[in-house]
């Protein structure tokens, strides 16, 4: 029985022991590779894009306008300038065997502010399509080096006309494709000028008086007299066409930028603004955890304006981030009261942990962040970051703590 017993008793004992080995020897194989092995990793990543956009550009859609806007006026926020431009496409031409004599197009100005007198105006061809829907500032179509007419406006309301002749001819000759015409000024910030004219929605009829119900039509009109080169008459014949498309794109900038500069990004209440950033999370395993994820960004306290802001952070999913878009396709996450007491040196940081996960799980498409204010419209106070285009520490920068998951057991 004794017997028995001892045989059992060493069987286990080197059982244990023999286990025991096996543990030290996986515990010594990790720690002896434990910089290329640990499943704990951290990174810091820094913003590859940054933008900003505001809502002080047109409420709704520009092409359902009853106005086509020309502008570059001071901002609503200090140091900013707000800019516009104005698009229109007569889609419908005389015929290819037409002869054009001569080719006008006729404005209705609606309003006009200009502190310096007469608005000089530049119309010019477009080089690309216009496409109404996408039209936003940063996706303006580019218009040629010289302009067709530069023309002056010098009262409200009133009437322009403007000669097109050399360029219809060159549409309807075949001799250059017809894209659209662009209305613009100098946009130099500094100046002080608002134009507007009527667009092809505004209102065709106006009761002049009681008896009167003369038509009046105030639409962007291209009137054009031809010689029909395949009629033997030779009579000069008449062709009309009202815009079959046309919009404005408009703008905040700041700090005197003609473009929308990647040096600074603003979160604002008056007109809301917000800031995007975006990061390359290609560098992280797909079947890692995020254990925490910190987006830091750094404000410029003294081109600021506000006493005490709260931040909140989105990450894009819905749709891609545009100026004339900046959804917001997620829960808020990592909220900040930022505080001017705070000073030079003193970080944004967010805690974007629940946002990062499912990115880097690729459960949905990385289309970066949106960094905007609690309470837009509040007030008129606004913070300034710095953006993707500064150097050292001033980058917007997203440190990610992440786990791999654990390895396959050890085998000799």
């Amino acid at each position: 029985m004794h017997s028995q017993y001892n045989r059992s008793c060493w069987l286990i004992i080197c059982l244990v022991t023999l286990s025991l080995w096996g543990c030290s020897k996986e515990a010594y194989f990790i720690s002896e590779n434990l910089v290329d092995d640990s499943r704990f990793r951290d990174t810091t990543l820094y913003a590859m894009t940054s933008k900003w956009a505001n809502a002080g550009h047109t409420k709704g859609n520009s092409w359902l306008s009853e106005r086509l806007v020309v502008a570059n006026a001071p901002g609503p926020i200090t140091g900013s300038t707000m800019l516009a431009r104005s698009f229109l496409w007569f889609t419908s031409l005389p015929e290819t065997t037409a002869k054009v004599e001569t080719a006008s197009l006729y404005l209705y100005v609606t309003r006009l502010d200009c502190e310096t007198g007469p608005a000089n105006i530049g119309l010019y061809a477009l080089a690309d399509t216009l496409n109404q829907v996408k039209l936003w500032w940063d996706r303006m179509p580019d218009l040629d080096a010289d302009p067709i007419s530069i023309f002056s406006v010098t009262e409200a309301p009133d009437s322009v006309v403007i000669n097109v002749t050399d360029m219809v001819k060159e549409w309807v000759a075949g001799n250059r494709p017809n894209l659209g015409m662009a209305l613009t000024s100098d946009e130099t910030p500094g100046a002080s000028l608002v134009l507007e004219f009527a667009s092809r929605e505004n209102p065709r009829k106006e009761q002049v008086s009681a008896t009167d119900t003369t038509i009046l039509d105030f639409r962007p009109t291209l009137r054009i007299t031809y010689v029909d080169t395949a009629d033997t008459s030779g009579d000069v014949r008449f062709f009309e066409s009202v815009a079959a498309v046309d919009a404005f794109a408009d703008t905040l900038l700041m700090e005197g930028a003609l473009s929308r500069s990647i040096s600074y990004l603003v979160c604002g209440n008056g007109t809301p603004s917000r800031a995007f950033v975006k990061f390359d999370l290609s560098g992280i395993p797909i079947e890692s955890t995020v254990a925490k994820a910190v987006l830091t960004l750094s404000p410029d306290f003294e081109n600021s304006s506000f006493d005490s802001i709260d931040l909140i952070c989105h990450a894009v999913v819905d749709s891609p981030w545009t100026h004339f878009n900046s959804p917001i396709g997620s829960a808020g996450a990592g909220r900040v009261t930022l505080k001017r007491t705070g000073g030079a040196g003193t970080g944004i940081d967010f805690d974007i942990t629940v946002l990062l996960q499912p990115l880097v799980a690729k459960k949905v498409e990385n289309r970066g962040f949106v960094i905007k204010s609690v309470n837009e419209g509040a007030d008129l106070d606004y913070v300034k970051i710095f953006g993707s285009d500064v150097a050292g520490d001033l980058l917007p920068k997203l440190e990610i703590h992440y786990v791999l998951p654990p390895s396959p057991p050890y085998r000799d």
